[in-house]
């Protein structure tokens, strides 16, 4: 795919490729370009393939229109373009296009600021779960693998694409019969399935929820899990953190009762009641004295982040800072910089006056000549 965005990035390409949407979609519709795949972005992939697949009626005609009118050298490379399009190519851009239309929901969740880790984990949860029915059922009509494949064979009809290349290295026999593996069979043995184990398997490596209790204990201060003020995992969170044990048993017991009573004073008004981690440090903070060990793990579990995900966003940015500023200084500031650039919030409340009343205070050597 970053062949062909930097194919149609090419001025004449690009504007055949506009005159070709207008064609085939109408003038109403807005035109759209090709977008790159960026590895430190990744709902930007999800993006490449979505327009890739909106657009592949009228990709085809450009690409045909290149290869019949411009010049041998463009007409060769587009040539080369169009012959990549075959059902394979079709196929394998289907099937990134759908998965990771579900997991562009997880990655904006885990950067978004105000997420918790037990939404983190629930969403998580919920796309592991997904995941492993549709590798346990790949037969069923309706189902995620049917749908791929019903659509990209449906394109690859309609523009009569190259079928003779094989998703595998050979097509294997079945045990029972002496006939080759179908090409559907085929697709989701050697595509499909390595492609959804393998997700799941770097989910189960990066989210392993079960290996960790601090997930648990910060989901018992979500009213909206199952194990809400849950006595094991409460203490078991706190021994990581090294809470009194026993003082943390007693202010559970009596935080339970109240927390139980105010959700039914506000359910009685008609209020939705204690619905996030927030709300609960919120209503546990107005009797802070009365249970400290459980505020203490109250604050931990606000401040724990989704994961390192938060960072992401300061990638791109940081890279048109190392490139303008790596030749003007030296590494020390570069790196001073890009810390103020990442903790943006914390930077605003430096006292600037203070500052400079520091750096005054430094012994420097200016050079006169």
């Amino acid at each position: 795919m970053a062949d062909f965005d930097r194919f149609f990035k090419i001025s004449v390409v690009h504007n055949e490729f506009e005159n070709q949407q207008k064609k085939v979609f109408g003038d109403a519709v807005r035109t759209r370009t090709l977008k790159r795949i960026i590895d430190t972005r990744w709902s930007c992939q999800a993006d490449a393939c979505a327009v890739f697949v909106d657009t592949l009626d009228a990709i085809l005609p450009t690409l045909e229109e290149v290869i019949s009118s411009h010049p041998a050298k463009r007409a060769g490379e587009a040539e080369g373009l169009l012959l990549k399009i075959d059902q394979v190519f079709l196929v394998t851009l289907y099937t990134l296009q759908r998965v990771l239309a579900m997991t562009d929901k997880a990655s904006k969740l885990l950067q978004d600021p105000t997420a918790d880790l037990s939404q983190a984990r629930l969403l998580i949860e919920e796309l592991k779960s997904t995941i492993q029915c549709c590798i346990d059922d790949t037969q069923t009509d309706g189902t995620l693998w049917q749908g791929i494949w019903s659509d990209a064979t449906a394109v690859v009809d309609k523009h009569e694409l190259d079928t003779s290349r094989r998703f595998g290295k050979r097509r294997q026999k079945r045990r029972s019969a002496d006939t080759e593996l179908s090409p559907a069979e085929d697709a989701c043995e050697h595509l499909f399935l390595p492609f959804m184990e393998s997700i799941l398997k770097e989910l189960n490596e990066r989210f392993s929820f079960h290996s960790y209790a601090v997930y648990d204990g910060v989901c018992c201060f979500n009213p909206q899990h199952n194990l809400f003020l849950d006595a094991t995992k409460m203490v078991a969170f706190g021994e990581i953190f090294g809470c009194n044990l026993d003082e943390l048993a007693v202010e559970l017991r009596a935080a339970t009762r109240a927390v139980s009573r105010r959700q039914d004073e506000l359910q009685g008004d008609g209020d939705a009641g204690l619905s996030s981690v927030l709300d609960v440090v919120s209503f546990l903070h107005g009797l802070k004295l009365a249970w400290p060990s459980l505020m203490f793990l109250d604050h931990v579990a606000l401040c724990l982040p989704t994961s390192t995900a938060s960072c992401e966003r300061s990638f791109s940015v940081l890279k048109l800072v190392k490139t303008h500023l790596r030749t003007t200084m030296a590494d020390d500031r570069l790196s001073a910089l890009g810390v103020l650039s990442i903790n943006k919030s914390r930077a605003r409340k430096l006292d600037l006056d203070r500052v400079l009343r520091e750096f005054a205070r430094e012994e420097r050597a200016i050079r006169l000549f």
